[in-house]
């Protein structure tokens, strides 16, 4: 059992930002917990389907996918040093990868409508 102490979400744009506080976490607790957001939220999953008072728990919980998700900080009482080059780089990384991700979309949509 974990105890999370928060979860802030946030619109920044062409997604959402998703901010995990807690002291520890499970294996693959945060992809869980992403997955069933984005499913809940779209309407795929029932969403008296989760949590501890659910009647009809999901026959499968699936997980995030890990490219969209990204270890931003961890705080153990420590200051660790941030190579600015380093962060430019992951940075150009996350927006090509988000670019792929929206065509790839927009090409499935697209697909979609000439079925």
């Amino acid at each position: 059992m974990r105890k999370i102490d928060s979860i802030e979400i946030s619109d920044v744009g062409m997604f959402f930002a998703v901010d995990f506080k807690a002291e520890s976490f499970l294996w693959n607790m945060v992809r869980r917990i992403v997955w069933m957001m984005n499913e809940g939220s779209s309407g795929r999953l029932a969403v008296d389907s989760i949590g501890p008072d659910a009647h009809q728990k999901p026959s499968r919980i699936g997980l995030a996918p890990p490219e969209y998700l990204v270890l931003m900080d961890i705080d153990c009482g420590i200051e660790f040093p941030v190579d600015k080059r380093a962060s430019l780089g992951i940075a150009k990384d996350i927006e090509r990868r988000v670019r792929e991700s929206g065509m790839r979309a927009a090409f499935a949509q697209s697909i979609r409508g000439l079925l």
